[in-house]
């Protein structure tokens, strides 16, 4: 009887940890299949926040940076496309990140009280892109260029200290880590590090 008790519990405890394996197994298989739908550039195209003006908005420059954004490791992907807008320029520069701060109702935002009105502070990184400046580069050059600019929000660089070579480089070094180009190859027309 104790024999046949064991061999039932035994052949219970087997049957347990093949559902558990089975189960865990399911779970990496899920796993799996939404990173490779989340790497996917329909995907990337559906999440991407973009606005751009007539002149900028071409579908094959959001089709660039599509590109740009399924090349990022996989981590840096979900963070640009649950936070960073991208703005598609006409002006003549060729890209630029910024902080933009705006009074919004949310959850994750900082909360501040003003008499008994109760407001929410938001910082919304923004990419600006300016595809008109770079119509005469390279494919690859331009998603360096987006790569970069992606590479200061990450780094949590200052938009406005932007003519520090220290940062520019570091942002380069980051790109390079990614596995793509340098944006530049010369820093001396960004100014020396500033001091504190």
């Amino acid at each position: 009887m104790e024999l046949l008790e064991h061999t039932l519990i035994t052949g219970i405890d087997k049957m347990s940890q093949a559902k558990k394996i089975s189960e865990e197994q399911l779970a990496n298989r899920i796993y799996k299949e939404n990173m490779k739908m989340m790497s996917s550039p329909e995907w990337v195209w559906d999440n991407l926040t973009l606005f751009g003006d007539v002149a900028a908005g071409d579908e094959k420059y959001k089709q660039i940076i599509v590109e740009c954004i399924t090349k990022l490791p996989f981590k840096v992907r979900e963070r640009v496309l649950d936070n960073v807008t991208f703005i598609m320029l006409s002006e003549d520069i060729l890209g630029h990140h910024f902080i933009m701060n705006s009074i919004k109702n949310s959850a994750l935002a900082k909360r501040t009280k003003i008499g008994n009105l109760e407001i929410c502070e938001h910082e919304i990184p923004i990419i600006l892109l300016n595809f008109v400046s770079m119509k005469n580069k390279k494919k690859t050059k331009i998603i360096s260029n987006i790569a970069h600019e992606i590479a200061h929000f990450i780094l949590g660089h200052d938009s406005c200290r932007h003519t520090d070579r220290n940062l520019e480089k570091e942002a380069d070094d980051l790109c390079q880590k990614w596995g793509f180009e340098r944006a530049y190859k010369n820093y001396e027309q960004f100014g020396k590090k500033k001091k504190k």
